[in-house]
């Protein structure tokens, strides 16, 4: 289990081992113990009974694990020499560490050295190792869910196109909603029937104490979208059938009781996991960083600048960079992770860029595999480099979904999810591009996740609140009136920028968004 920060996102999952050659000292007389491991926990969940006489042990009892991607957890095995009689164990033999994530991208099977000390090591033995096996303990649960609505109305001058969506909110905290699924437009009627859904019923109760909220919007073309009425209810009375049909609220909260929504289906169903999706379809993840290199900043020579440095001390950025950077690289078997800088211009030239690579000196390539190049060349960016205007992300946003379409294109025998993270001081004084760049990668395998940038002096986004916090809105449309067509973008709630589990916040809404994107709009289904 993991701390009670961790959302409602854990999946099951059974572990086999098997032992290849172990140390002679275990012929007497051996057992083996295995704990499921994060940055700050440690559980046991793996116990052998003592066995003796077999140093290459096939164990085919199978035990359960929880997993959490965002969890970045380890499975740590002791080989302990132990007497057979008294069952009590005698002292260490050599242990072994896998990274969870990496056997399931490796397909659930891996294979790890046994460490020993080496001065007990036989060296005309080979080497000593621990096999695992991962299987799916069983088909996650998930709910299939239908809504219709009756006598609708746009309660504006524009003609009645109305849609859908459910959000989850934490009662206690109510800062803390995401997006669950958004519904086609019905145009010209008002007693619409949607298609039908499905979710993994965990969703359903992400919080502690979760809420679900439905909006029902109006389309309008060439303007914000308006709320007709809305409802809240919990999981628990819908499972329970308590309520199945709901008059709708005004943005008000005054009853609209001509205005109803009926829920037609709520019943269990079979749906792919994220598990599922590394296990079986091999999805992997892409990593991209993109830094907010705007004037926005203040400038470098200003101690409270968030991109001020001196020796022995790191700014902002710095500090994120350092904190996030080794589990974003952790998500894939390259270890790599992609970075571009934005809102800056060369110091030579007069032109900014919103898309300038920060290249590693070593390979020249934006890529990199440590936090300790990744800061070098940052600070030569820096050097090379002035703040600028305007803060507009759009043009990483359009790189990443470049990366994505080829991807789908290219690799024909393997899935890639791209995962763009933005730290940014949020200045957005025109989202019209950034809107653009969303709406139209939301149908590709791809989240971005907001990190917000700030300090007392330039606090985050002070300035242009209203249209930074638009671009986050499930009812935001491109330029051509495309709306969005599911969660794609998401922010780090600031208080926890400087949390040292700040990858946690990150990662633990993607596995949901990946499941949305390959249930909807993967072509493999």
């Amino acid at each position: 289990m993991m701390d009670d920060d961790y959302l409602n996102t854990s999946e099951l999952l059974d572990v086999q081992i098997s032992c290849i050659n172990l140390p002679m000292e275990s012929y007497s007389g051996c057992k083996i113990v295995g704990f499921i491991e994060t940055s700050n926990d440690s559980k046991k969940f793996y116990d052998t009974d003592v066995f003796f006489n077999n140093i290459n042990p096939v164990f085919n009892n199978k035990n359960s694990i929880i997993y959490h991607f965002e969890g970045r957890q380890k499975l740590q095995f002791l080989i302990y020499s132990a007497d057979p009689v008294t069952k009590e164990e005698n002292y260490l033999i050599g242990k072994a560490i896998f990274n969870l994530h990496d056997l399931l991208l490796l397909g659930g099977v891996g294979t790890a050295k046994i460490d020993r000390d080496p001065t007990k090591i036989d060296q005309k033995q080979a080497i000593s190792q621990i096999c695992v096996r991962i299987h799916k303990s069983k088909r996650e649960l998930a709910t299939l869910i239908k809504l219709k609505a009756s006598g609708l109305s746009s309660q504006n001058s524009f003609p009645l196109n109305p849609y859908f969506t459910i959000q989850i909110f934490d009662k206690e905290e109510p800062t803390n909603i995401i997006l669950l699924h958004k519904s086609e437009i019905i145009r010209g009627s008002q007693n619409p029937s949607w298609k039908s859904f499905t979710t993994l019923t965990k969703y359903l109760s992400l919080y502690k104490e979760s809420m679900i909220k439905v909006n029902i919007f109006n389309y309008n073309p060439n303007t914000m979208d308006s709320l007709i009425g809305s409802f809240v209810t919990t999981f628990f009375q819908l499972v329970q059938g308590q309520a199945l049909k709901f008059s709708l609220n005004s943005i008000t909260g005054a009853k609209l009781n001509d205005m109803t929504v009926d829920v037609v289906e709520f019943k269990p169903y079979e749906m792919t996991s994220f598990s599922d999706l590394i296990l079986k379809e091999k999805l992997r993840i892409h990593c991209t960083i993109g830094i907010d290199f705007t004037a926005f900043n203040g400038p470098i020579e200003d101690p409270y600048s968030c991109h001020h440095f001196q020796d022995g001390e790191r700014n902002d950025y710095q500090k994120i960079l350092g904190n996030i950077f080794k589990d974003l690289s952790d998500c894939d078997l390259s270890r790599k992770v992609c970075v571009f800088g934005f809102g800056s211009r060369n110091k030579k030239g007069q032109l900014t860029s919103h898309l300038m690579p920060l290249e590693c000196e070593k390979s020249k390539k934006p890529y990199f595999k440590t936090v300790e190049s990744l800061l070098v060349s940052y600070k030569k960016f820096l050097n090379e480099n002035a703040l600028s205007t305007p803060c507009d992300f759009s043009d990483i946003i359009h790189q990443v979904k470049g990366m994505a379409k080829a991807s789908k294109k290219n690799c024909k025998n393997e899935n890639i999810y791209f995962i763009l993270i933005i730290l940014t001081r949020g200045c957005v004084k025109n989202n019209k591009k950034i809107i653009d760049a969303i709406v139209d990668c939301s149908k590709l395998p791809l989240s971005i996740i907001v990190i917000p940038i700030g300090n007392i002096k330039y606090p985050f986004a002070n300035i242009y609140e209203t249209e930074f916090n638009n671009i986050f809105l499930p009812q935001i449309k491109d330029s051509d009136n495309n709306p969005l067509t599911r969660e794609v973008i998401t922010m780090v709630n600031p208080s926890l920028i400087n949390n040292c589990q700040l990858s946690q916040y990150i990662m633990q809404h993607i596995p949901r968004q990946a499941e949305n994107w390959s249930n909807n709009f993967s072509l493999n289904h």
